[in-house]
């Protein structure tokens, strides 16, 4: 189906659907869906780039990709979804490769594998792991593999390890950032400043500044 749509086409497939596009291609797979202007998809099974009026995220989607996978959705500006399952993006400029129902809700950021990762701070990574969550402090973060770890402030990072956790609030005056927890189980870090743990077992570093813990457990 092409419908008030202008220099824009569908190439093969079935059951694709191409919608006030301009400039915008469907090329091929099956059920697919397009609406915005200068939007390709490229194969796969029911993937959509759109806008839906009903929800207050987003605008409608242009200049963005979805390169294969089944039933990914892009819902804002240059962005893009290359394979994977029902990944969802809903910020400007950011990308998800493969993986599986992963999230991104922030610009400039981006998942490469995993499966149910989030990232709401701008500026973020997650590559691989299960279950991460970049939240919207943590601007320029990276968590790397492993499995429910959390990372909310900026600057930080967590690589591989699970329940691992760098947070904290803003505070006048302080500015808690580039913290990180290497491995381990059930690590954290609150109100950082050049803070690390690497390893161990539910190990804590509580408002501190260039401090860290190697290895052992329940540290604090």
């Amino acid at each position: 189906l092409v419908d008030s749509s202008q220099y824009a086409g569908i190439l093969g497939g079935s059951k694709d659907s191409l919608i006030d596009s301009e400039y915008s291609v469907i090329g091929g797979g099956s059920e697919n869906y397009l609406k915005g202007k200068g939007n390709a998809i490229q194969g796969g099974l029911g993937n959509r780039i759109y806008v839906d009026t009903a929800l207050t995220v987003g605008s409608l989607s242009n200049y963005s990709f979805i390169g294969g996978g089944i039933r990914n959705e892009v819902w804002d500006t240059q962005s893009g979804i290359i394979g994977g399952f029902r990944n969802k993006i809903f910020g400007e400029e950011s990308g998800i490769i493969g993986g599986a129902r992963s999230v991104i809700y922030s610009d400039n950021s981006g998942i490469v594998g995993g499966q149910n990762d989030t990232i709401r701070g701008t500026w973020s990574t997650a590559l691989g792991g299960l279950y991460n969550t970049i939240d919207l402090r943590a601007s320029g973060a990276v968590i790397a593999g492993g499995a429910d770890n959390y990372v909310n402030l900026s600057n930080s990072g967590i690589i591989a390890g699970r329940d691992n956790r760098i947070d904290g609030e803003s505070v006048a005056g302080a500015n808690p950032t580039r913290n990180v927890v290497v491995g381990g189980n059930g690590n954290t870090v609150w109100q950082g400043i050049g803070v690390s743990i690497t390893s161990g077992e539910e190990n804590l570093v509580d408002s501190s500044q260039y401090a860290g813990i190697l290895g052992g457990s329940k540290d604090s």
